[in-house]
């Protein structure tokens, strides 16, 4: 039995075959700078559709349960009378898992309304939306860190976690901006690097939500 390698090279192998016999030209589809590794730009779930418009379960990612959430959930919102008929398949082959815990459909849910502004929202309108901790996931400051709210310093800015303190309170991304970026900064990568951290946790921890 061919093992997954086998079946990519194939794959890999046929389209090849397709693109000599009808002469065409294949170039690079992924240009992004911001990665070390361009693959993982196919598979930032949570910048799509406002920075990135394509993504794609490249290899592990298909067994990655957050990647298979998100991509349900797209499907989903996309294309909903498509995904509503695969799910009455999946569950009349599949009884046992028609229920859905409680605590998976209240995720879901809070995921779902998340995916929505993210979609009806402009790049813009999304920097000034407020965002907070989502009110069922109340948290503590780690070890002595400390949040004054009339600055937020940008020494506390060093890792996710820390980040999540800045947001037990509303406040938008540009206000958060506006209180980190000094004189110098590179602002736009910057903003994209705080941009990822938080769409993340919005849409794929669903630590945070908007308010």
């Amino acid at each position: 039995m061919p093992s997954q390698d086998d079946i990519q090279i194939l794959d890999e192998y046929l389209f090849t075959c397709f693109a000599d016999e009808n002469s065409l030209d294949i170039t690079c589809f992924i240009k992004d700078t911001r990665e070390q590794d361009a693959l993982q730009s196919v598979l930032r779930f949570n910048l799509v559709p406002f920075i990135d418009k394509y993504i794609h379960l490249i290899g592990f990612a298909k067994q990655n349960v957050y990647a298979c959430e998100q991509l349900e959930m797209r499907y989903e919102f996309e294309f909903g009378d498509s995904y509503r008929k695969t799910i009455e398949i999946i569950n009349d082959l599949n009884p046992q898992i028609v229920d859905r815990p409680a605590l998976l459909a209240l995720r879901k849910n809070r995921l779902m309304k998340s995916l929505r502004t993210m979609y009806t929202s402009s790049y813009d309108e999304l920097l000034d939306l407020k965002i907070q901790v989502c009110k069922e996931l109340p948290l503590e400051s780690p070890g002595s860190a400390t949040l004054n709210n009339s600055r937020r310093s940008s020494t506390t800015f060093s890792g996710c976690d820390e980040i999540l303190l800045h947001f037990q309170s509303p406040v938008s991304i540009n206000e958060i901006l506006e209180d980190i970026i000094e004189e110098g900064d590179d602002l736009e990568n910057i903003k994209f690097r705080l941009i990822d951290i938080l769409s993340e946790k919005i849409l794929i921890d669903g630590i945070l939500e908007f308010v």
